[in-house]
């Protein structure tokens, strides 16, 4: 909420579809700008769809915070570099 209200689009993403969207409806209602994309954070392939839905939308990726609950994650979370924003950093 802090990011959205200082200005930022926010890309909510969640593995459960209605706290994800919940999310993005508040950031809305604040009047923010937000999106949600279903995503499992311990899947690689889901954490490259979330990267390339946010460029695809706001046409760059400035930053990534990624936050997994206590308890809702049975494996790691997947890694996210410059091989999965795709910038040859």
């Amino acid at each position: 909420m802090v990011l959205a209200a200082a200005g930022a689009k926010v890309v909510v993403s969640d593995i459960v579809e209605g706290t994800g969207q919940a999310t993005v409806d508040a950031v809305q209602r604040a009047g923010g700008a937000a999106l949600f994309v279903k995503a499992d954070l311990a899947s690689e392939a889901d954490v490259r769809a979330l990267v390339e839905r946010a460029v695809s939308a706001h046409g760059r990726l400035d930053g990534a915070f990624k936050q997994c609950g206590p308890g809702t994650m049975r494996n790691s979370t997947a890694r996210i570099d410059h091989r999965t924003v795709g910038t040859g950093a």
